[in-house]
């Protein structure tokens, strides 16, 4: 229920006689622990993306369930109709890592079984792809690593951090299928699972929303989990005080720790399936965590800070 709480919170039904929806965060309500309050409720999103990520086969399984909710067809939430959350097949990625090493050609990452950590950390250049789900797939496929994954000769629909954020923002809802062997091999390391885009006070970002990946292998541990963070690469020698992008980057160590409560939540299996409530208060205190990073950045570039 809680997701589908969430649903609702950020895509409202928008059938007129609903009285189902779940309108707002009380941050007085005396039931809700004083340290789980805010200290204010920020302003909805103005547009908001639902992506599903998984690395196992369940995508297509998912996706029904959420166009029956959309459609008024989940029994708890029978007054619901909101046909943006609708997918269809073609709403369906599965994604793949490509990478180029110099620029006498490009090297397949999944091909290459010399690859290393001391090597990517020389090499930025993992090329983050969308193909589409049932170009890759059969519809009767069961393995949990993917094995049965055919790559066919036809490009990627996106390729490219700016390629797919485009994309990606441009949508109501989809679903992508990230690559589980291409993690797996590289020791379940968070740069090559999940990816989440975090760019701040850059001019040319294409970065327009604010990403946030809830999900259940997230650890406190730079070396192990399943959400990678990309940032843009600052073009170098502009001189007028403005940042600008020259590519974007994996991060490591202690730099992706410090995006975790920002673009990165831990869930917790059973608090979700205990307050129906958790997901919303976690993406809103996410946004509040991001608006006071921003503000501190704008107050040592000499601008005032944000009273809150």
């Amino acid at each position: 229920p809680a997701f589908f709480h969430t649903l609702q919170y950020y895509f409202p039904s928008k059938l007129l006689t609903s009285t189902s929806a779940f309108t707002t965060i009380d941050a007085h309500d005396e039931s809700i622990n004083t340290d789980r309050k805010f200290r204010n409720i920020l302003p909805k999103p103005t547009k908001v993306t639902l992506i599903l990520r998984t690395f196992g086969h369940d995508l297509p399984l998912v996706a029904m369930a959420i166009s029956e909710f959309a459609k008024g067809n989940h029994p708890l939430f029978p007054e619901y109709r909101n046909d943006d959350l609708i997918l269809t097949e073609n709403d369906l990625y599965c994604s793949d890592w490509r990478r180029a090493c110099n620029d006498n050609g490009v090297i397949d990452g999944r091909d290459n079984p010399n690859r290393n950590a001391s090597d990517d950390a020389k090499c930025s250049e993992w090329i983050y792809e969308l193909h589409p789900y049932y170009s890759i797939h059969t519809r009767n496929e069961t393995s949990h690593e993917g094995n049965q994954r055919q790559y066919k000769d036809k490009a990627a629909d996106h390729s490219g951090d700016e390629e797919v954020l485009n994309f990606l923002q441009s949508k109501t809802v989809l679903g992508i299928q990230d690559h589980y062997p291409f993690w797996k091999s590289w020791n379940h390391a968070p740069w090559a699972g999940k990816p989440v885009w975090a760019c701040i006070g850059f001019n040319n970002c294409h970065c327009h929303h604010h990403h946030i990946l809830l999900d259940d292998n997230i650890h406190n541990d730079p070396n192990d989990g399943a959400g990678g963070i990309r940032t843009p690469i600052e073009l170098r020698g502009r001189g007028d005080g403005e940042k600008s992008i020259s590519g974007y980057q994996s991060l490591f160590g202690k730099e992706a720790l410090e995006m975790h409560g920002k673009h990165l939540i831990r869930v917790p299996t059973v608090k979700p399936l205990m307050e129906e409530d958790w997901f919303i208060r976690q993406i809103e205190e996410a946004r509040w965590n991001l608006l006071r990073g921003e503000t501190k950045i704008k107050t040592s570039a000499g601008e005032t800070d944000r009273k809150e």
